[in-house]
């Protein structure tokens, strides 16, 4: 196995988060991250108006379950009440 580093890039708030990842390839790392909530695929305000993070629920893409991959460094998914996408960069540590 290698070490990845994922950075996700948000549109809103405008941050970018890092984790480290043990996978395969750069595919694996960056479903691994997103699967194991150890990267929220958005932020969102909850009902007092705080920002929290949303991490993967298999409902997010309808049937399918499972994020799309969209060129080299897009994560989609889109069903009747969630639509969104996750910009990412993966770096090979090890």
């Amino acid at each position: 196995m290698k070490q990845f580093l994922i950075t996700a890039m948000y549109d809103y708030p405008e941050i970018n988060r890092s984790v480290q990842v043990d996978a395969v390839s750069p595919h694996q790392a960056i479903l691994r991250a997103v699967l194991n909530q150890k990267l929220a695929v958005a932020y969102a305000r909850d009902q007092h108006g705080n920002l929290q993070p949303l991490f993967w629920q298999p409902d997010m893409a309808g049937q399918t379950r499972w994020p799309r991959f969209e060129k080299y460094n897009r994560l989609t998914w889109k069903n009747t009440r969630h639509q969104g996408q996750l910009r990412f960069e993966v770096e090979t540590i090890k």
